[in-house]
């Protein structure tokens, strides 16, 4: 019976021992998890408030720019900066920075679009056949963009190379008003034979739009030793084509930017702006007015997707008999460009040289002021262009992008002369989605007399470079569109646009009416701004008054920044709060609360382009505001208040 009892003990004595070791098991187990899951959410609440508080904290706007669609989901639109004129004063910036609880007050102005063109040489000597005495070599260029879905084929330019010595009369013995003779070609038998023709007059109705053919088809001609070109340089084998880039220019405050977005430490090159720092007035010999030299900071990148392909064709014999006999220029190029050829050589070149030429010309212009002008016109704001927004109208959650055509002899015009310097990029001949295109020349500050040089009275100092790269723009969990230093693309916002552009994203081109605006690739300061949008200094074309300079208002917009630390915290939402109304108090502008925002897709269609592009859902990258506000009662006009501040609510309890 003994026996009998401890056994039973010895076995209930191992149950309990196991059952306790398991109870121990599990308490650890649920205390590493408990662990694991406290840390995950430390984490997650780390990460959130790292990331709550963007680049600024609210985003002010001119009244009225604001899409509905913005209203309705309580988002902020991404790359409109490129379209706004304005709307937003001096005074009212000054207002915003004095507020008591604003640390940096960040005013952006845009100007308007710059047009610089660089030329690309085309050397051709490894493409010529040694065997021939004459042959004609055609360079058909092509300008590749959206990702390659677009292919913009430019006019032709055509060499002629003959063994033989080109006679050419130098253009510095001919009498004043003297049009230049074509070259003759001098045979064996010294028989001379008038070899690329000339266009020496061009009238009114001659003019054509900048992106007509015609007008961007070209012929060189090359000879054997001693030929000379009519400036005496010695022929050459190649052919020149024009690079031309919009740049797209704004104005910033130099201290607040600094504060803001880090710019003075992205310089890479020269200098930064100086406080407050003013354009320096020269004057020219025979010049009755001094010219402005507005300080300027360009971007070392272009961000444009653009490049150039070439394809080099050896044509037929019969082409050296057109050019031989032919004395009409545009027919004789009319022909070239019909006649059949073999492809001898393919080449591909990046808009990354070009635009390093162009912003190297702008660092170190011509020392002879007046020589710019004549030649490169890197120096001298003659003229400049002014883009409206994207034409767009509600499609289900987003919007679609409607073709808007213009006149697109307001960026200059082409000539069917045979010229090489063509004033707009090919892609200006592709769909547009943008209307308000205008253009505003410099307009004399006196009147002119006999004898007197006719200069702009605005010019460009660039000062230094910078890189867009190294510019604060915030986290990006956070982010909030800070356009004057990057437009990310968008990225296809259905399968058949995602497999059209390759799993990338669509990004801005030289097509300024396109959809995607570029960033500004120049800077200027605040002080510049009333030499160049200051009544009387541009002349607008056309003269609407909606597209009239905006001198009076003149910034686009302006990111607010408050003093010291702001969290997710009560306290610091009440506090931006606070100075978002007092802003709307103040100035009656569009104030939005960018703090806690994040980035959301928008999709909006982009109509089908007329060089191979498809119709695309875009997933533009708006930000959605953090900012939620409750109200109670039926919905009214203070229910706006809800995503944004503006004077008409701005009073009313919160």
């Amino acid at each position: 019976m003994l026996r009998m009892a401890m056994a039973q003990w010895r076995v209930r004595a191992r149950r309990s021992l196991a059952l306790l070791s398991m109870i121990a098991v599990a308490v650890v187990g649920f205390t590493v998890l408990t662990g694991a899951a406290v840390t995950a959410r430390l984490t997650t609440v780390g990460a959130v408030a790292a990331n709550y508080r963007p680049a600024y904290d609210i985003l002010v706007r001119p009244k009225g720019s604001v899409l509905p669609l913005e209203q309705q989901r309580g988002l902020v639109q991404s790359g409109q900066l490129a379209g706004l004129r304005g709307g937003i004063s001096t005074q009212a910036w000054q207002q915003i920075r004095e507020l008591r609880d604003v640390s940096v007050a960040a005013p952006v102005a845009m100007v308007g679009y710059l047009m610089r063109t660089v030329p690309v040489r085309v050397d051709l000597r490894g493409q010529l056949d040694p065997a021939a005495e004459r042959q004609v070599l055609r360079v058909r260029p092509t300008w590749v963009t959206d990702r390659g879905l677009s292919r913009i084929p430019d006019g032709p330019a055509f060499l002629y190379a003959t063994r033989n010595p080109l006679d050419q009369k130098q253009y510095d013995d001919l009498p004043a008003g003297t049009p230049p003779p074509a070259p003759r070609e001098v045979d064996p038998d010294g028989r001379r034979v008038p070899v690329c023709p000339l266009v020496t007059v061009v009238d009114h109705d001659d003019l054509l739009d900048p992106t007509d053919l015609r007008g961007r088809s070209s012929l060189t001609c090359t000879g054997g030793p001693g030929s000379r070109t009519g400036t005496g340089e010695p022929t050459t084998p190649a052919v020149t084509l024009a690079w031309s880039v919009p740049f797209l220019m704004a104005a910033v405050d130099p201290e607040s930017e600094a504060a803001l977005a880090g710019l003075d430490g992205a310089v890479t090159s020269g200098r930064y702006f100086t406080a407050g720092e003013q354009p320096v007035e020269h004057r020219l010999t025979g010049m009755p007015y001094p010219y402005a030299s507005l300080p300027i900071l360009v971007a070392d990148r272009p961000q444009l997707d653009a490049r150039l392909e070439l394809t080099v064709d050896r044509l037929a014999p019969g082409a050296v008999d057109a050019v031989r006999s032919t004395v009409d220029s545009p027919r004789l190029r009319a022909d070239l460009t019909k006649r059949p050829g073999s492809a001898v050589d393919h080449r591909t070149v990046t808009v990354d040289g070009p635009y390093r030429e162009m912003v190297g010309r702008l660092r170190e212009p011509a020392a002879d002021r007046l020589e710019d002008s004549a030649s490169a016109d890197t120096l001298w704001l003659s003229r400049f262009w002014t883009v409206g927004p994207p034409e767009t109208e509600p499609d289900g959650d987003g919007l679609r992008a409607e073709r808007v055509p213009h006149d697109r002899k307001l960026w200059g015009v082409g000539a069917d002369d045979g010229g090489s310097g063509h004033p707009v990029p090919m892609e200006f001949a592709d769909t547009g989605v943008r209307a308000g295109v205008a253009v505003h020349t410099n307009t004399p500050p006196v009147a002119l007399r006999p004898g007197d040089v006719s200069m702009p009275d605005v010019a460009l100092d660039a000062v230094g470079t910078f890189d867009p790269g190294r510019v604060n723009l915030g986290g990006a969990l956070s982010a909030v569109p800070m356009d004057t230093y990057a437009n990310p693309g968008a990225a296809g916002a259905d399968e058949a646009s995602r497999r059209a552009l390759g799993g990338g994203r669509l990004e801005p081109n030289a097509n300024v009416t396109g959809l995607l605006g570029q960033p500004p690739l120049l800077l200027t300061t605040m002080a510049a701004l009333p030499r160049l949008l200051g009544a009387g200094r541009y002349r607008t074309e056309p003269d609407y008054p909606e597209y009239q300079l905006n001198g009076a208002a003149p910034i686009s917009m302006v990111r607010v920044r408050l003093a010291g630390e702001v969290g997710i915290d009560p306290v610091s939402r009440e506090r931006v709060r606070l100075v978002a109304q007092q802003i709307a108090e103040r100035t009656g502008l569009q104030v939005d609360i960018t703090l806690g925002s994040s980035p959301t897709p928008v999709t909006v269609h982009y109509p089908a382009g007329d060089y191979g592009r498809p119709e695309l859902a875009l997933a533009e990258p708006w930000v959605r505001k953090g900012w939620r506000r409750s109200w109670s009662g039926p919905p009214t006009a203070r229910a706006s208040c809800c995503r944004r501040w503006c004077s008409r609510c701005a009073r009313s309890p919160c």
